[in-house]
């Protein structure tokens, strides 16, 4: 019996001997219908779904430029850490000349990250919050970025996230440890 539930999707139940089903109404529906049916359904969920994917292409396609230094953003001057405490690791150096990551005995030294400034909406320069997106290091062997960083994230003064934007999600690439250790770290806050 063909009928459709409350969610709109189409639910059978196999008969055991006929070649027809019931509709939701009761009346009987061939099987070579209830295919063509079937396949309508599906090739409107296919271009649905085809045309979801193209608007979200177009709206959230992000540039990302790379900057000499961050000189610019003297906003987010300061050193982070995991709750604010710069006795803990990993921390996040900002200053003039760039970020510097400290993990364990290690320090790397970013002068050239890349800013989204698009992140948040794009050319419109509609957005007008304190959010700001970086991507710190690119990935040596294609294009994109292992990590991506959000000050001011969800409009919090003094707030840090990083998170795995190529690497580490189920299926690609694990992070570098470096990177891994830095999503381990987040959220930070700024320095108290």
């Amino acid at each position: 019996m063909a009928a459709v539930s409350a969610s709109g999707r189409c639910c059978h139940r196999v008969e055991r001997f006929g070649a027809s089903r019931h509709s939701a109404n009761g009346s009987l529906v061939s099987i070579p219908r209830l295919l063509e049916v079937l396949r309508m359904q599906r090739l409107k969920s296919v271009w649905g779904i085809s045309a979801l994917w193209l608007l979200a292409g177009a709206c959230l396609q992000v540039q990302a430029v790379e900057i000499s230094d961050m000189k610019d953003f003297s906003d987010l001057h300061g050193r982070y850490a995991p709750a604010g405490d710069c006795k803990r690791q990993p921390r996040i150096v900002i200053d003039a000349g760039g970020m510097t990551f400290e993990v364990a005995t290690a320090r790397t030294r970013v002068t050239n990250p890349e800013f989204a400034a698009s992140f948040f909406g794009g050319a419109s320069d509609s957005y007008e919050g304190i959010s700001r997106v970086f991507f710190p290091f690119r990935n040596k062997q294609a294009d994109g970025y292992p990590i991506i960083m959000m000050f001011n994230a969800d409009e919090k003064k003094g707030i840090l996230t990083v998170a795995g934007q190529d690497e580490g999600w189920k299926g690609g690439p694990p992070l570098t440890p470096l990177n891994k250790a830095l999503v381990a770290g987040s959220p930070y806050s700024r320095c108290r």
